[in-house]
């Protein structure tokens, strides 16, 4: 029994994490964004609604077993009722380099971080708007294999664009909190060590 044991212990540390990821790894991601705000007065109990929905695409190159570079890609719709009831549909885009973080906390459990800072376009009601857009965006991951993981997490997003309308400058900065869900699978190096 205790030669069983001993054996098990020599052979645990050789298994590598699933999490762990060599460099030379690409990692290619899609998901979804869910987003709500509530705005409650007191004047006469109106009450002003922001619903959002996103999709989102990435692309990250691993140099090291932690650290990738990368692209990201997303769009998304908020749909806002104002304290009057006036509706209104916001569309933005957003593209750009993003640095990625992967932390392994456990064979199949790993901690992650997005930044990423580009290129943003929106649109409110037909109006055409330009400008930049910054993210941030942190969660876990669960890897089924080395090559697939699910990822939750909370992300951040500030988007500041203008246009013009009608001869008159339009401005809009934006930030939101969003829950997203995610498939990411892993090619290359996923598997090596």
């Amino acid at each position: 029994m205790m030669k069983k044991l001993l054996l098990l212990a020599l052979a645990v540390p050789t298994v590598g994490l699933a999490t762990e990821l060599s460099p030379g790894t690409w990692q290619l991601t899609g998901g979804t964004t869910l987003g709500y705000s509530s705005t409650s007065t007191k004047i006469e109990g109106s009450k002003a609604t922001d619903n959002s929905f996103g999709v989102e695409t990435s692309c990250a190159y691993y140099l090291t077993p932690t650290l990738g570079l990368g692209l990201e890609l997303s769009y998304n719709n908020t749909s806002s009722t104002a304290f009057d009831g006036t509706k209104s549909d916001q569309n933005a885009y957003f593209v750009g380099p993003k640095l990625a973080l992967d932390l392994p906390v456990a064979p199949q459990i790993a901690i992650f971080g997005d930044v990423a800072l580009g290129v943003a376009k929106g649109d409110i009601d037909g109006v055409t708007l330009d400008g930049w857009g910054f993210g941030l965006a942190g969660g876990v991951k669960y890897f089924f294999t080395r090559s697939v993981s699910a990822d939750v997490g909370l992300q951040y997003r500030l988007l500041k664009v203008d246009g013009t309308f009608n001869g008159t400058t339009v401005s809009a900065d934006s930030s939101d909190f969003r829950i997203g869900l995610a498939l990411s699978v892993y090619l290359g190096n996923a598997a090596g060590h």
